[in-house]
């Protein structure tokens, strides 16, 4: 694989984009409103577009939530950090069933949540182990992503 792949949910990404983009229309209209109308509450429009503009970065970030797979490392894109892990650093790739489908990383002994494989509030804990096969039971995005993983780290193990 000489390019890089990166797998994620274009849906959520698309979701979240469209309302990083909604809070940004929305924080630029706050302050221009502002300055422009000559209103007293002004103060108050800018506390509003502050709001927006940290709801809108927050929006995006969580936008570009992703795993990508590179020819010598795996680089795992999370809302506050962004990890890169050599293939051979990485010890075991599985999913647990914990009010969603989680995706982990294992690497030196300690589990990296994969967010951008993940689908959270899909499943509840009440379900138990009954939708525990992510080929059956998981999107089917999450499930090809996540078998592509898979197949792609054993390869270079």
């Amino acid at each position: 694989m000489n390019q890089a792949r990166a797998l994620y949910s274009r849906f959520n990404a698309f979701l979240y984009g469209v309302v990083a983009a909604a809070f940004g229309v929305g924080a630029v209209a706050a302050v221009a409103s502002a300055f422009l109308s000559g209103a007293t509450n002004a103060p108050a429009r800018v506390g509003v577009g502050v709001i927006a503009a940290a709801l809108s970065a927050a929006f995006a970030r969580v936008s570009m939530l992703r795993v990508v797979m590179h020819a010598d490392h795996l680089e795992i894109v999370n809302p506050l950090r962004t990890y890169r892990v050599s293939w051979t650093d990485v010890d075991n790739i599985d999913t647990v069933v914990f009010y969603g489908w989680r995706v982990r990383i294992w690497t030196g002994g300690a589990t990296r949540l994969a967010f951008g494989l993940s689908q959270f509030s899909k499943y509840s804990t009440s379900h138990g182990p009954k939708y525990d096969d992510i080929d059956r039971d998981a999107p089917r995005w999450l499930s090809r992503s996540y078998a592509e993983l898979r197949e792609y780290w054993q390869s270079r193990r």
